[in-house]
């Protein structure tokens, strides 16, 4: 194990919670810790490894979380000695896993439906020597961000063989244990079966079955869930078990929920735990923002897009509800594509009016496409904005992060993923005077528009924040999304401290709608820039020239030097006296005479600030 650098230091309400958990762990081979994103559930989960004295802590988390942890390894000692991606620890058919913890088997089975046999793909793990090595000697798996293996997949599969290792050595008086770690664990019924199976609860991968021979409905995984409950909490099993006029007709419906039930009842009050949401001094603002679409062709596109999204998932407008039976998934991609890319132009339009109204103001804008993406890095090409999306490697996105998360005014806009930003980054203001938006292109995860608003609020967060799911006036896809997601009321109650708490879950948010004055001539917006010319202007010219002045003395080649310096100079040969921006206003209504006139005039300032210093020296 490493040196231990620092000492971690927790707060009051992460000390209870991070006890409460190891009182599950001393008694259980599995805890689950299901608080809010953003109360520090590394530094807990960190603690717990430290505390107990694993000597490997077997990390499973996604891409853009392993930084994190590598940190907490370097700063506090950690003893991680596997650090491992979801993707990675799946590896690819045909491929053996790098990470040599597992040894990986494809092969195909005939299955007969319909009178029709069809070949299907299999794949199964088999844990290797050095993780028994591991778990004899002690080690934590440390799962993190388990929404990732909810479903039944191949790094489900995969998480769920070294776990049933660590419990069956468990059971024979072995040290080593699981922990696993979500905010939003889950958004459907039928993914707590998928749990149970992944912590070797249950054995099997069905909760009752049809037996032929003697044509009735066998109780069979859910046979192992009620058993393993009744060790839990017999009281509470016997309780729900007694509700008979829910269970009397065995069926696949009636076990599932049965199921669901005593994951909420039983097992999560006894082996999960969570920390009460904090209420920080930065507010976060969560709401359906509404906007005219200005382009002619693109509300005719979003119009095309939602009438083809409707026709995808057979959506019906009288019952609110979707077709799954009949749901094309190939023209439902075709649709969100076509409705993200006609929302484009409205994306830029707003990102301009935020970044000229408010100089210290960083921007996130969430898109879901990586057409959409590069078309809008294209036309807000004058801030540089960062992208962060699945093609951006593990080094490179902490770069990323790092850039936009600087006290500084150099790079103020993000463009990411929906997916890639909503998980294990933090993206709120860390040091205070530069506040956050995020623009969503919403979908229908709601797990990933959840997480994704909790990027924005941490424990440490100093300025507000505000997150805006981007909708037309005209032609709404929203209800659409909600009748897909339909999934609010489970991770409700699965995370019901956050609920108490006021937590607005995707679904509940307040609806928006944009304002006049957003559509306000360029001209009014010049006029209301320059009434306070002087206060708004000078000093911001003048914190630019200091920058660019120190940079030039510390780093006069560096990035930041440059990039100040094209500030600074780049105006001056678009425009050259304010009337003609006035007259230019009146030929072309659009923003970037807006633009131009502001970087007219940090250039004035910068000129006669060096013609000053030139003078005085």
């Amino acid at each position: 194990m490493a040196e231990t650098t620092e000492k971690i230091t927790l707060f009051p309400s992460q000390v209870v919670h991070a006890e409460r958990l190891i009182r599950v762990l001393e008694r259980s081979p599995y805890a689950l810790d299901f608080s809010q994103m953003g109360l520090g559930k590394t530094y807990t989960g960190s603690h717990i490894a430290l505390t107990m004295g694993f000597l490997h802590v077997i990390l499973v988390a996604p891409v853009s979380v392993q930084p994190k942890w590598n940190d907490m390894r370097v700063r506090y000692g950690v003893p991680i000695t596997e650090n491992i991606s979801f993707c990675s620890i799946r590896s690819v058919r045909n491929k053996q896993p790098s990470h040599g913890l597992l040894s990986r088997r494809d092969f195909k089975v005939e299955i007969r439906k319909n009178n029709e046999v069809r070949e299907i793909s299999k794949t199964d793990f088999r844990v290797t020597d050095k993780f028994r090595e591991f778990v004899r000697e002690g080690a934590l798996l440390l799962v993190d961000e388990i929404q990732f293996i909810k479903n039944v997949t191949a790094q489900t599969s995969a998480c769920q063989a070294l776990v049933r290792t660590i419990v069956d050595s468990f059971e024979q008086g072995g040290r080593s244990r699981v922990l696993m770690l979500s905010g939003s664990p889950l958004d459907k019924e039928e993914q707590v079966a998928t749990l149970f199976r992944t912590l070797n609860l249950m054995q099997g991968n069905e909760l009752c079955r049809y037996n032929i021979g003697t044509r009735t409905m066998e109780c069979t995984g859910i046979t192992d869930i009620i058993e393993h409950c009744k060790r839990i909490d017999l009281e509470g099993t016997e309780k729900i078990l007694r509700m008979k006029h829910r269970w009397w007709f065995l069926n696949e419906y009636n076990m599932r929920r049965l199921c669901y039930l005593l994951f909420q009842d039983v097992f999560k009050p006894h082996l999960a735990s969570a920390m009460p949401p904090t209420r920080s001094d930065a507010t976060l603002d969560k709401y359906n923002g509404f906007y005219d679409v200005k382009n002619e062709s693109d509300r005719n596109d979003l119009t095309e897009g939602v009438r083809a999204l409707q026709e995808a998932v057979r959506y019906d407008s009288g019952t609110g509800r979707v077709s799954y039976e009949n749901a094309n998934f190939g023209d439902l991609t075709r649709a969100l594509v076509q409705i993200e890319e006609a929302k484009v132009s409205t994306f830029l339009r707003i990102a301009r009016d935020l970044l000229m109204s408010d100089e210290d103001r960083k921007l996130v804008i969430c898109l879901n496409y990586r057409s959409s993406i590069q078309k809008l890095k294209a036309a807000l090409s004058w801030w540089d904005p960062l992208v962060l999306d699945g093609t951006v490697s593990k080094t490179k996105r902490k770069e990323i992060i790092d850039a936009f998360q600087a006290p500084t005014h150099y790079r103020r806009v993000l463009i990411g993923n929906v997916s890639v930003c909503s998980t294990g980054i933090d993206l709120d203001d860390k040091h205070g005077g530069f506040p956050r938006t995020a623009l969503v292109s919403p979908n229908y995860s709601t797990i990933t528009l959840y997480q994704l608003c909790h990027r924005f609020q941490r424990l440490d967060t100093k300025s507000d924040a505000s997150v805006e799911m981007v909708y037309a006036k005209h032609c709404q896809e929203l209800s659409v999304l909600n009748a897909l997601a339909r999934k609010g009321g489970v991770m409700k109650q699965t995370t019901r401290e956050q609920v108490e708490a006021g937590v607005l879950f995707p679904g509940d948010f307040p609806r928006w709608d944009e304002e006049p004055v957003l559509g306000r001539r360029p001209a009014d917006l010049i006029d209301e820039f320059m009434k306070n010319r002087e206060e708004r202007l000078v000093p911001r010219a003048a914190k630019l020239i200091s920058r660019a002045y120190r940079e030039y003395l510390y780093r006069p080649e560096g990035l930041m030097y440059r990039i100040t310096i094209r500030d600074l100079i780049d105006a001056y040969e678009k425009l050259q006296e304010w009337t003609e921006v006035r007259e230019y206003v009146k030929e072309d209504p659009g923003h970037r005479s807006l633009m131009d006139a502001c970087k007219h005039f940090y250039e004035k300032e910068w000129k006669a600030s060096q013609q000053s210093e030139s003078t005085a020296t």
